[in-house]
Protein backbone atom coordinates (compact mmCIF):
# COMPACT_ATOMS: atom_id res chain seq x y z
CA UNK A 1 0.00 0.00 0.00
CA UNK A 2 1.21 3.39 -0.97
CA UNK A 3 0.70 6.56 1.91
CA UNK A 4 -2.41 7.69 0.72
CA UNK A 5 -4.91 11.11 2.40
CA UNK A 6 -4.41 9.81 6.20
CA UNK A 7 -1.08 12.05 5.25
CA UNK A 8 -1.84 16.28 4.30
CA UNK A 9 1.57 16.42 2.87
CA UNK A 10 0.94 13.21 0.65
CA UNK A 11 -2.28 14.70 -0.54
CA UNK A 12 -0.97 18.12 -0.79
CA UNK A 13 1.76 17.34 -2.75
CA UNK A 14 0.26 14.80 -5.46
CA UNK A 15 -2.46 17.21 -5.98
CA UNK A 16 -0.08 20.19 -6.51
CA UNK A 17 1.95 18.07 -9.03
CA UNK A 18 -1.56 17.70 -11.25
CA UNK A 19 -2.59 21.37 -10.88
CA UNK A 20 1.06 22.10 -11.39
CA UNK A 21 0.32 21.16 -15.24
CA UNK A 22 -1.65 24.28 -15.60
CA UNK A 23 1.50 26.73 -15.19
CA UNK A 24 3.79 24.19 -17.71
CA UNK A 25 4.97 26.05 -21.03
CA UNK A 26 2.45 29.14 -18.89
CA UNK A 27 5.45 30.89 -17.91
CA UNK A 28 6.15 34.71 -19.90
CA UNK A 29 9.55 35.58 -21.02
CA UNK A 30 8.17 39.29 -20.47
CA UNK A 31 8.51 41.28 -17.16
CA UNK A 32 5.60 41.04 -15.45
CA UNK A 33 3.58 43.70 -12.86
CA UNK A 34 0.45 44.30 -11.73
CA UNK A 35 -0.77 45.23 -15.60
CA UNK A 36 -0.08 41.43 -16.60
CA UNK A 37 -3.01 40.66 -14.34
CA UNK A 38 -6.00 41.83 -15.54
CA UNK A 39 -10.16 41.43 -15.99
CA UNK A 40 -11.94 38.29 -14.71
CA UNK A 41 -10.93 34.11 -13.74
CA UNK A 42 -12.91 32.01 -12.70
CA UNK A 43 -11.39 30.78 -9.18
CA UNK A 44 -11.99 27.93 -6.30
CA UNK A 45 -9.96 27.94 -3.04
CA UNK A 46 -10.24 24.64 -0.76
CA UNK A 47 -8.78 25.36 2.77
CA UNK A 48 -8.31 23.16 5.79
CA UNK A 49 -7.73 24.59 9.05
CA UNK A 50 -6.10 21.95 11.08
CA UNK A 51 -7.11 23.74 14.93
CA UNK A 52 -10.63 23.67 14.12
CA UNK A 53 -10.52 20.44 12.07
CA UNK A 54 -12.59 22.87 9.74
CA UNK A 55 -12.97 22.69 5.81
CA UNK A 56 -14.22 25.25 3.27
CA UNK A 57 -14.34 26.42 0.12
CA UNK A 58 -14.80 29.74 -2.86
CA UNK A 59 -16.34 29.48 -5.96
CA UNK A 60 -16.57 32.02 -8.32
CA UNK A 61 -14.81 34.92 -9.90
CA UNK A 62 -11.38 36.93 -9.53
CA UNK A 63 -11.70 40.33 -11.41
CA UNK A 64 -8.20 42.23 -11.26
CA UNK A 65 -8.08 45.70 -12.31
CA UNK A 66 -4.64 45.92 -13.80
CA UNK A 67 -3.62 48.49 -10.87
CA UNK A 68 -3.41 46.34 -7.75
CA UNK A 69 -6.95 46.10 -7.04
CA UNK A 70 -9.17 42.99 -7.25
CA UNK A 71 -13.08 42.23 -6.28
CA UNK A 72 -14.00 38.71 -5.94
CA UNK A 73 -17.79 37.24 -5.93
CA UNK A 74 -19.12 33.70 -5.52
CA UNK A 75 -20.39 31.36 -3.04
CA UNK A 76 -18.27 29.70 0.62
CA UNK A 77 -19.12 26.47 2.01
CA UNK A 78 -18.03 25.88 5.33
CA UNK A 79 -18.09 22.19 6.90
CA UNK A 80 -21.53 20.50 6.08
CA UNK A 81 -23.37 24.28 5.83
CA UNK A 82 -25.40 25.37 2.95
CA UNK A 83 -23.59 28.01 -0.12
CA UNK A 84 -23.44 31.14 0.98
CA UNK A 85 -23.28 34.32 -1.17
CA UNK A 86 -20.03 36.18 -1.00
CA UNK A 87 -18.75 39.57 -2.53
CA UNK A 88 -15.98 41.32 -1.02
CA UNK A 89 -12.74 43.21 -2.67
CA UNK A 90 -9.09 43.34 -2.03
CA UNK A 91 -5.59 44.16 -3.22
CA UNK A 92 -2.87 42.42 -5.26
CA UNK A 93 1.03 42.87 -6.90
CA UNK A 94 2.52 40.94 -9.16
CA UNK A 95 6.45 41.09 -9.03
CA UNK A 96 8.56 40.58 -12.26
CA UNK A 97 8.96 36.95 -11.98
CA UNK A 98 5.38 36.50 -11.86
CA UNK A 99 5.22 35.84 -7.90
CA UNK A 100 1.92 36.82 -6.76
CA UNK A 101 0.49 38.29 -3.16
CA UNK A 102 -3.02 38.27 -3.49
CA UNK A 103 -6.00 39.15 -0.74
CA UNK A 104 -7.06 35.79 0.89
CA UNK A 105 -11.14 34.89 -0.18
CA UNK A 106 -11.52 32.75 2.68
CA UNK A 107 -9.88 34.48 5.26
CA UNK A 108 -9.55 37.76 6.31
CA UNK A 109 -6.64 39.96 6.66
CA UNK A 110 -4.40 36.97 5.44
CA UNK A 111 -2.65 36.27 1.92
CA UNK A 112 -2.32 33.63 -0.81
CA UNK A 113 1.15 33.29 -2.38
CA UNK A 114 0.57 32.55 -6.10
CA UNK A 115 2.35 31.99 -9.25
CA UNK A 116 0.71 33.58 -12.61
CA UNK A 117 1.13 32.04 -16.12
CA UNK A 118 -0.78 32.40 -19.41
CA UNK A 119 -3.77 33.26 -18.57
CA UNK A 120 -3.52 30.85 -15.05
CA UNK A 121 -3.03 31.77 -11.52
CA UNK A 122 -2.07 28.78 -8.72
CA UNK A 123 -1.25 29.28 -5.40
CA UNK A 124 -1.99 28.71 -1.49
CA UNK A 125 -2.21 30.26 1.91
CA UNK A 126 -0.02 27.85 3.69
CA UNK A 127 2.63 30.32 4.90
CA UNK A 128 0.00 31.62 7.05
CA UNK A 129 0.37 29.47 9.50
CA UNK A 130 1.75 25.83 10.43
CA UNK A 131 -2.46 25.00 10.91
CA UNK A 132 -3.67 26.01 7.74
CA UNK A 133 -3.41 24.12 4.21
CA UNK A 134 -5.01 25.60 1.24
CA UNK A 135 -4.71 25.49 -2.18
CA UNK A 136 -6.04 28.35 -4.99
CA UNK A 137 -6.73 27.67 -9.28
CA UNK A 138 -8.26 30.69 -11.27
CA UNK A 139 -8.02 30.49 -15.01
CA UNK A 140 -8.75 33.06 -17.51
CA UNK A 141 -12.20 33.79 -18.52
CA UNK A 142 -12.70 33.40 -22.50
CA UNK A 143 -12.59 36.68 -24.39
CA UNK A 144 -14.77 35.45 -26.89
CA UNK A 145 -17.69 33.35 -27.07
CA UNK A 146 -17.40 29.32 -26.32
CA UNK A 147 -19.49 26.25 -27.08
CA UNK A 148 -19.08 22.95 -26.63
CA UNK A 149 -16.75 22.21 -29.71
CA UNK A 150 -14.39 25.00 -28.37
CA UNK A 151 -13.51 22.17 -25.77
CA UNK A 152 -11.18 19.36 -27.79
CA UNK A 153 -8.30 17.70 -26.99
CA UNK A 154 -6.30 15.20 -24.10
CA UNK A 155 -5.96 17.14 -21.21
CA UNK A 156 -4.58 15.77 -17.29
CA UNK A 157 -6.39 15.70 -15.01
CA UNK A 158 -6.00 16.43 -10.78
CA UNK A 159 -9.21 16.19 -8.15
CA UNK A 160 -9.19 16.70 -4.88
CA UNK A 161 -12.81 16.11 -2.44
CA UNK A 162 -13.73 16.23 0.65
CA UNK A 163 -17.18 14.84 0.92
CA UNK A 164 -19.83 17.13 2.88
CA UNK A 165 -16.60 19.07 3.95
CA UNK A 166 -15.67 15.42 6.08
CA UNK A 167 -12.02 14.64 6.38
CA UNK A 168 -13.09 10.84 6.95
CA UNK A 169 -14.14 11.19 3.24
CA UNK A 170 -11.27 12.57 1.71
CA UNK A 171 -10.46 11.74 -2.09
CA UNK A 172 -8.30 12.17 -4.82
CA UNK A 173 -7.55 11.08 -8.30
CA UNK A 174 -5.25 11.51 -11.47
CA UNK A 175 -6.43 10.77 -15.26
CA UNK A 176 -6.29 11.63 -18.49
CA UNK A 177 -9.87 12.35 -20.83
CA UNK A 178 -10.12 13.54 -24.21
CA UNK A 179 -12.81 16.10 -25.31
CA UNK A 180 -14.20 15.37 -28.76
CA UNK A 181 -15.96 18.32 -29.08
CA UNK A 182 -18.61 17.09 -29.36
CA UNK A 183 -19.70 16.94 -25.99
CA UNK A 184 -17.99 13.42 -25.07
CA UNK A 185 -15.03 12.71 -23.02
CA UNK A 186 -14.74 8.97 -23.59
CA UNK A 187 -14.64 6.31 -21.18
CA UNK A 188 -11.23 7.39 -18.92
CA UNK A 189 -9.17 5.25 -16.82
CA UNK A 190 -9.38 6.97 -13.47
CA UNK A 191 -6.38 6.50 -10.99
CA UNK A 192 -7.64 7.11 -7.19
CA UNK A 193 -8.00 6.92 -3.51
CA UNK A 194 -10.32 7.64 -0.66
CA UNK A 195 -9.58 7.97 3.02
CA UNK A 196 -12.89 6.00 3.67
CA UNK A 197 -11.68 2.67 1.49
CA UNK A 198 -7.84 2.29 3.08
CA UNK A 199 -6.22 5.27 0.78
CA UNK A 200 -5.65 1.81 -1.37
CA UNK A 201 -4.75 2.75 -4.90
CA UNK A 202 -8.05 2.08 -7.42
CA UNK A 203 -7.92 2.27 -11.29
CA UNK A 204 -11.39 2.72 -12.99
CA UNK A 205 -12.65 3.07 -16.73
CA UNK A 206 -15.55 5.59 -15.97
CA UNK A 207 -18.18 4.71 -18.98
CA UNK A 208 -19.70 7.37 -21.21
CA UNK A 209 -18.66 10.57 -19.75
CA UNK A 210 -20.09 13.77 -21.32
CA UNK A 211 -19.45 17.41 -20.94
CA UNK A 212 -21.04 20.57 -22.52
CA UNK A 213 -19.69 24.56 -22.49
CA UNK A 214 -21.44 27.41 -22.39
CA UNK A 215 -20.74 30.75 -24.84
CA UNK A 216 -19.45 32.43 -21.25
CA UNK A 217 -16.91 29.50 -20.63
CA UNK A 218 -18.92 27.58 -17.97
CA UNK A 219 -20.50 24.27 -18.15
CA UNK A 220 -20.58 20.79 -17.09
CA UNK A 221 -19.06 17.14 -16.79
CA UNK A 222 -20.63 14.35 -15.78
CA UNK A 223 -18.41 11.07 -14.90
CA UNK A 224 -20.98 8.53 -14.93
CA UNK A 225 -22.05 6.35 -11.61
CA UNK A 226 -20.75 2.95 -11.68
CA UNK A 227 -22.01 -0.17 -10.86
CA UNK A 228 -19.19 -0.18 -7.87
CA UNK A 229 -20.48 2.63 -6.12
CA UNK A 230 -17.44 2.80 -3.47
CA UNK A 231 -14.65 3.80 -6.08
CA UNK A 232 -13.75 7.14 -5.58
CA UNK A 233 -14.06 8.15 -9.37
CA UNK A 234 -17.47 7.72 -9.88
CA UNK A 235 -20.52 9.51 -8.86
CA UNK A 236 -19.20 13.38 -10.05
CA UNK A 237 -20.85 16.16 -11.86
CA UNK A 238 -19.14 19.15 -12.12
CA UNK A 239 -19.59 22.63 -13.20
CA UNK A 240 -16.83 25.03 -14.10
CA UNK A 241 -14.92 27.25 -16.49
CA UNK A 242 -12.40 27.28 -19.84
CA UNK A 243 -9.51 29.88 -19.75
CA UNK A 244 -9.18 32.38 -22.76
CA UNK A 245 -7.00 29.92 -24.03
CA UNK A 246 -8.86 27.12 -24.39
CA UNK A 247 -5.58 24.85 -22.80
CA UNK A 248 -7.08 24.80 -19.24
CA UNK A 249 -9.86 24.04 -17.37
CA UNK A 250 -11.12 24.62 -13.79
CA UNK A 251 -14.29 22.64 -12.37
CA UNK A 252 -15.80 22.16 -9.29
CA UNK A 253 -18.54 19.84 -7.83
CA UNK A 254 -21.81 21.70 -6.83
CA UNK A 255 -23.87 18.66 -6.68
CA UNK A 256 -24.62 16.09 -3.70
CA UNK A 257 -22.32 18.65 -0.82
CA UNK A 258 -19.39 18.32 -2.24
CA UNK A 259 -16.00 20.40 -1.72
CA UNK A 260 -13.82 19.64 -4.63
CA UNK A 261 -11.80 20.70 -7.29
CA UNK A 262 -11.23 19.22 -10.63
CA UNK A 263 -8.45 20.97 -12.46
CA UNK A 264 -6.96 19.96 -15.96
CA UNK A 265 -4.06 21.49 -18.85
CA UNK A 266 -4.43 20.12 -22.03
CA UNK A 267 -1.18 17.38 -22.55
CA UNK A 268 -0.66 18.80 -26.29
CA UNK A 269 1.86 21.58 -24.55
Amino acid sequence: MRPGFHSRGNWTRRTAIGLALLLVCSASAQTLSNKSLTGKYAVREVLLATDTSQYSTFFGTLTFDGNGGVTYSGQQLTGTNAPANVSNSGTYSVDAGGVVTLSDPLRSGSTVNARLGSGVLVGSNTESGNNVFSMLVAVAAPASATSTSTLTGTYWVASLEFLNGDPGSTRETFFQMSANGSGSLGNPMVLGEAANLGNTQITQVVTGSTYTVNADGSGSAIFPLGGRRQYPATAWRNEGHQCRSGRQLLHWRRHGGGRARIAGRDSRR
